[in-house]
Formats: structure tokens, C-alpha cells, sequence
């Protein structure tokens, strides 16, 4: 969750009448909720501006606005937000930033091997860092080497969903049986994109497929 706590005040000697304060909130902050310690009206929300009415000689208030980064967010960034209060004839202004660092996933290999009679080939996924609120959404595909798709492997594009703390999880790809005698195939499964994590390191894992058909020999008829 990201919270900004805005705090504002008035200290001078005199009211100060007609308050406005923006707050230029950035596009990835999702479900955001604000409250304030005294009574404030909502006018606008890109920014999201408040009008604050009269500010009494030398008081003040808070407004906390609080929201969560986009789960579906895909690259790093650097979060930025800008408060104004202003007034007829005065303006007063603030930022602050923070980096927002993503997880990165990848194949805990770099191959793998598989009898075509195991049925499928499991391969595990790692992340670097859990996200601890929001689930991390990571998709993968195949793609064909000397193993074919439809005869040799059925093929994914695909996603697999990490829950919120989950470290690590796997994907499975189908391995299909067929009676023709083979030399071992390869086919590759790559990361090719996620939602709140980007795919890093080891991102290509290759499969090779071993056979276990036997050559079959037709019956030698020879005349006497």
C-alpha cells in the first residue's frame, strides 16, 4: 500500500479564505481512498483537488490519501506526487518520490529432460521478491525446436498466478506419446511477460524429449 499524508496549515495572524489544494496523484495508484481531519470538498480528480474553505489564524489539518500500486504494472517506475494549496493570492507547493521496484521471475533451470510416457514436464518458477498484497500474474509461451507442436507437445501460451507472499510456483507442458522411433526433440518455454513482475535472468528454459520406441523390423521371407 502507498499512503501520502498531506499536512497543511495557516500561520499567520489572520483567516485564510477560499483554500484549494491539489494533489497531482499518479496514474498507477489504484483504489484510492482519502480522509481528512476536518471537512473538505472533493472538486476535481485529475489532480485530485479539495476545496478547503476557510483555514483559521494559525491551525491546520491533514488529509491521507491512500491507494495501492497497479498489480498489473509491468516495468519500473519512479512514483511522483505534488501537493498545491493555494489561495487568491498565494501559492504554496510540495513534492515527494519513491521508486517502485518490481520482482523479477525466472526458471529455476535452464533445462530440462523428459520421456515422452511421463505424460508432461514440470518446471518451477522463482521470484525475487514476494509481493505481499496483490497477486503476480507471470505468462509464458512455447515455441517449436526439432519437437513439433500437435505431434511431440501440446502448446501453451499461457499464464500461472502467484498469491500474495508465494516465492515460488510451476507450470506444466503436455507431453504427447507417439509410436514412431525418434531421435531425443527440443522445444523451448519462454517468459514472455507479467503482471507486477518482469521476467529476468533465466527466462528460457529448453525441453528435450527422450524416446523409448523400438524400431520395428518386418518378417525376412526368402525363397528355398
Amino acid at each position: 500500500p502507498v499512503t501520502y499524508t498531506i499536512i497543511f496549515g495557516n500561520s499567520g495572524e489572520v483567516p485564510a479564505f477560499e483554500l484549494n489544494l491539489d494533489s497531482d496523484l499518479p496514474a498507477e495508484l489504484v483504489d484510492i481512498a482519502v480522509s481528512s481531519s476536518q471537512t473538505i470538498t472533493q472538486t476535481g480528480t485529475a489532480p485530485y483537488s479539495w476545496a478547503l474553505g476557510t483555514l483559521a489564524a494559525d491551525s491546520g489539518g491533514v488529509i491521507t490519501v491512500t491507494g495501492r500500486i497497479d498489480p498489473d504494472l509491468n516495468a519500473e517506475l519512479n512514483l511522483s506526487n505534488t501537493v498545491q494549496i493555494y489561495s487568491d493570492n498565494a501559492l504554496a507547493e510540495h513534492s515527494v518520490s519513491a521508486d517502485v521496484v518490481l520482482p523479477e521471475v525466472a526458471f529455476a533451470v535452464t533445462s530440462a529432460t523428459v520421456a515422452e510416457t511421463d505424460g508432461q514436464v514440470t518446471l518451477t518458477l522463482n521470484l525475487s521478491n514476494p509481493n505481499p498484497y496483490a497477486d503476480i500474474t507471470v505468462y509464458y509461451a512455447t515455441a517449436d525446436g526439432t519437437a513439433l507442436a500437435g505431434q511431440d507437445y501440446v502448446a501453451a501460451n499461457s499464464s500461472v498466478i502467484l498469491a500474495p507472499g508465494q516465492t515460488q510456483t510451476t507450470i506444466q507442458i503436455v507431453i504427447l506419446h507417439n509410436v514412431r522411433e525418434e531421435e531425443p526433440e527440443t522445444f523451448t518455454v519462454t517468459l514472455v511477460a507479467g503482471g507486477g513482475v518482469i521476467p529476468a535472468g533465466q527466462i528460457t528454459v529448453t525441453v528435450t524429449i527422450t524416446d523409448n520406441d523400438l524400431t520395428v523390423y518386418g518378417p525376412i521371407v526368402t525363397r528355398p
